[in-house]
């Protein structure tokens, strides 16, 4: 996304060309699209040296770890883990994200760090690794964390309306999000 003039832009490995270590020259170009022809004009274009460090192996866990601590600091705000909130949470990644069986171990790991850090670096990064998921998007994901163990408690609400602040998105949305039906299988409180 640009804001002002300013853009973030996150590079997977697998685009480059070159997958070997070294030093690379990326060339970045903006392209304007003209949205009646579908042409694009070149606005700008620059060319930066960058060192490209040994490839590892993609780890989804890894990729989405800003996600899941922004979710487990949901589960954990009330100072109550239940096995419910749990199970959800690994129902939401394993069938939204694609968590495969041989992502459970370092998942858990994760799940188990009871440190989420700042909330404002954790929702810039997911924002960096995620950059089609808008803010309410995100929010909405959030809220339906916090509906796993049922309706939403007031330590869940504090912490959601302080997110959806650093989201920027108005209180009025989050309070239809967060007004949503817990699911069928959630447990009473």
């Amino acid at each position: 996304p640009i804001h002002g003039q300013v853009g973030t832009l996150y590079i997977p490995f697998g685009a480059a060309e070159v997958r070997s270590p070294g030093l690379h020259t990326l060339t970045l170009g903006v392209h304007l699209l003209d949205p009646k022809t579908s042409n694009t004009t070149e606005i700008a274009q620059a060319s930066y040296k960058i060192i490209v460090p040994p490839q590892h192996p993609w780890r989804r866990v890894e990729f989405f770890w800003p996600l899941i601590r922004l979710c487990m600091a949901i589960i954990r705000v009330d100072n109550e883990v239940l096995p419910a909130e749990v199970r959800g949470l690994r129902e939401l990644l394993v069938n939204g994200l694609s968590f495969r069986p041989e992502d459970m171990p370092e998942l858990r790991l994760v799940m188990k760090d009871t440190s989420h850090g700042d909330l404002g670096a954790l929702i810039d990064s997911v924002k960096l690794r995620m950059p089609m998921l808008t803010s309410e998007g995100l929010l909405e994901i959030l809220c339906k964390v916090a509906l796993l163990d049922g309706p939403i408690n007031p330590h869940e609400h504090a912490l959601l309306r302080h997110i959806s602040d650093l989201l920027g998105v108005p209180r009025t949305r989050y309070a239809t999000l967060a007004a949503a039906e817990p699911p069928i299988r959630a447990l009473p409180r």
